[in-house]
């Protein structure tokens, strides 16, 4: 994959996470603290969050393609390096309360769940780009064959 197309994928995924974070914060509020309001650096914290967490997709960038060995321990770092700033900057934020456990549970949960979603809309637009790819190779072989 080429840098072009990297940063592309960055802005994308900072775009889902940023509404992932705020669906997670807003919701979180809703059951652990309603009553709470808020300053308005929350938003710069949320889109703090979402653009480490959208850079660190960086670590797939390859000039050459991947191996499964090579993808599967990017993405085991990934994610480790993803609930280890999400959960440490939550804590520093004063997100989570430090002796409320179901708090950070709640964020662990939150964070599991975007990455899941993000992961799944990404496998679905990769399989809609694999499917054009291979209708237009089965086009242009039909084409050279008739010539």
């Amino acid at each position: 994959m080429n840098l072009i197309n990297t940063l592309k994928n960055v802005v994308r995924y900072f775009c889902m996470i940023t509404t992932g974070v705020l669906i997670s914060v807003f919701t979180s509020c809703l059951v652990f603290s309603p009553e709470e309001t808020f300053n308005i650096s929350i938003f710069q914290q949320i889109l703090l969050v979402a653009l480490v967490t959208s850079l660190s997709t960086l670590i797939f960038y390859s000039k050459r393609e991947l191996g499964r060995k090579e993808m599967i321990i990017r993405q085991v770092i990934h994610i480790i390096f993803i609930f280890v700033f999400v959960l440490w900057f939550s804590f520093k934020s004063k997100w989570v309360d430090g002796g409320h456990i179901f708090q950070a549970l709640f964020i662990a949960l939150s964070i599991f769940i975007i990455y899941i979603c993000i992961t799944l809309a990404t496998c679905k637009r990769d399989k809609k780009e694999s499917i054009l790819l291979n209708k237009g190779l089965k086009e242009y072989r039909k084409n050279k064959i008739n010539k």
